[in-house]
């Protein structure tokens, strides 16, 4: 339990300063998600792995005898590794095919106006060049006009399955349950469909794009993927209420959907002890339902931004 307590105090700080040099290949430059347009390294430690933000901050990591241990302030916590990522995460190419959204979240830094002259083959050129290291793709996309992201990634999970024999898995932003079924027919092995808050207040505030039909999706997104086989993320520590978070976790499981706990920083309130409660409750959830949050793809797969309920804890 100390080292999930770590990584949960390690999440919720979000950075860690390094007084050491790396090699190449071991910093990377996130253009989305929780550390987006941050510079980040991935840290291992036990059976645990986070990633975080180089930059100023209570933890460091110093390096001694030709080893690596994380620093709190002035006192040493333990020896770390440090993992090297394929594409923005270990062992796997995690893509955002249109690098900026029409919705304004506020939990989110991509700009609000873009090009859609996305260039599929830049992404499957760097697919080819890794293709050893690769042992799942994810694939996202920002939201742009006329189902453009949806298109796109259409394309891209077409083209891949043909380059690589891996599991694909995508995040999009669908309105129709058309749209589950075109990336489903075109290769995608699991999916990530968001929700964010089961507070309607809390979307109203961070982004009432989301204000829309999401269980009815979701639900349909089981019957085409399977049960295991479709997740979503849940903004926590936004003041929603822990009895409607729950009862949130719980519908989603009894629907076969695995809840993908995220703090975000700069929004969440969470204390470590909160954020690693709530990720316990889950795995009680998926306990009872027979679900197992090990997925082949996206975050659950990478297990590095957050609390991972039957792992972490």
């Amino acid at each position: 339990m100390y080292d999930a307590l770590l990584k949960a105090r390690l999440i919720c700080a979000g950075a860690v300063t390094l007084e050491i040099k790396l090699p190449p290949g071991y910093v990377c430059r996130d253009p989305a998600g929780p550390h987006g347009a941050q510079r980040t390294v991935f840290l291992e430690f036990g059976k645990h792995r986070v990633k975080l933000g180089i930059g100023k901050s209570a933890f460091r990591v110093v390096g001694e005898n030709g080893k690596f241990f994380l620093f709190e302030e002035d006192k040493k916590l333990m020896a770390v590794n440090f993992l090297k990522p394929v594409y923005h995460a270990p062992e796997m190419a995690f893509f955002n095919l249109l690098p900026w959204c029409k919705y304004r979240c506020s939990f989110c830094n991509l700009p609000h106006e873009g090009q859609n002259d996305v260039r599929i083959e830049k992404y499957l050129g760097l697919v080819r060049k890794r293709a050893e290291d690769i042992r799942s793709i994810a694939v996202t996309s920002g939201v742009g006009g006329d189902g453009v992201d949806v298109i796109l990634l259409r394309e891209f999970v077409e083209k891949a399955r043909k380059e690589l024999a891996v599991p694909v898995g995508v995040e999009p932003f669908v309105t129709r349950k058309e749209e589950i079924d075109i990336l489903h027919n075109a290769g995608a092995t699991e999916i990530k469909i968001n929700i964010h808050s089961f507070d309607r207040k809390v979307l109203q505030r961070v982004c009432p794009a989301f204000l829309r039909d999401t269980r009815s999706l979701l639900e349909h997104a089981v019957k085409v993927f399977g049960e295991g086989r479709v997740t979503t993320n849940v903004l926590v520590g936004l003041g929603e209420g822990e009895e409607i978070l729950f009862q949130g976790l719980e519908t989603l499981a009894s629907t076969g959907v695995i809840a993908n706990l995220r703090f975000v920083h700069g929004l969440s309130s969470l204390s470590p002890p909160a954020l690693l409660r709530i990720a316990e409750e889950q795995k009680r959830v998926l306990k009872r339902f027979g679900l197992n949050p090990g997925m082949e793809t996206m975050c659950l797969r990478c297990r590095s931004c957050d609390i991972v309920a039957g792992w972490d804890v």
